[in-house]
């Protein structure tokens, strides 16, 4: 049986137009964190989280969103050193050994983005002669939510999480990680609320490996933030 591990993936860019590119990824795979006390409970796996040095300006509208200069990136990324393709190849072996670990055909990116993390992503890979795996597959949950919740106004992130959850999502949405781990409990409700029109059991969904963390709520709380990232 074909199985789809879901990771959760959130980036920060240095613009918005067709020319700019990726300058934070920030993931989490929501499947390492679904058993508290199991051997694939390593909190440190569980999450990847990088700056990207591009040598491109970034747009005072970017930094708007997420807070990063030119000047603080260049320090964040141990001043100029960790290259688009130094941090591919570290991401790419992070997801490898989530693959192997959950014997999973393929892996199923989880993003909530106006721009599409795939595009933004294979820009910097032509750029840098570099091919996106073929196993990895890219869904954007904007518009299954916005056919969930056709009455809600707020289409942010925080908006949505606001009107599943009942609060206010606690991290910093300017973080590209952070993002990623409030798309947790999005994804969960998405799945759930599938399980309910296809009048399929969730179990279905977790012997795909595509549910995630939904047999806790909120996954204990992305597992109390995945103990404040790891301190």
């Amino acid at each position: 049986m074909n199985t789809h591990i879901p990771i959760i993936l959130d980036v920060g860019v240095t613009g918005f137009s067709s020319t700019d590119q990726p300058i934070q990824l920030g993931a989490v795979c929501p499947s390492m964190v679904n058993d508290l006390t199991g051997p694939r409970s390593n909190l440190r796996e569980a999450m990847f989280n990088r700056y990207i040095w591009q040598g491109k300006k970034i747009s005072r509208e970017a930094q708007n969103v997420h807070g990063i200069s030119g000047k603080r990136l260049w320090h964040l990324t141990m001043r100029g050193t960790h290259t688009f393709a130094h941090m591919f190849k570290e991401f790419a072996r992070w997801v490898s050994r989530i693959q192997k670990q959950f014997k999973a055909t393929s892996i199923l990116f989880v993003s909530y983005r106006k721009i599409s993390c795939k595009e933004m992503l294979t820009k910097s890979l032509k750029i840098n002669y570099m091919k996106m795996p073929r196993e990895w597959i890219f869904w954007d949950s904007c518009e299954s939510i916005k056919s969930i919740l056709p009455y809600c106004c707020d289409l942010t992130l925080d908006g949505v999480y606001k009107s599943i959850t009942g609060r206010k999502a606690p991290l910093d949405p300017k973080d590209a990680l952070d993002n990623a781990l409030t798309i947790i409990p999005i994804w969960n409700f998405i799945i759930l609320r599938t399980c309910l029109l296809s009048q399929k059991s969730p179990n279905h969904f977790l012997q795909l490996g595509i549910l995630g963390a939904a047999r806790c709520p909120e996954n204990v709380y992305i597992k109390q933030i995945l103990k404040k990232k790891c301190q």
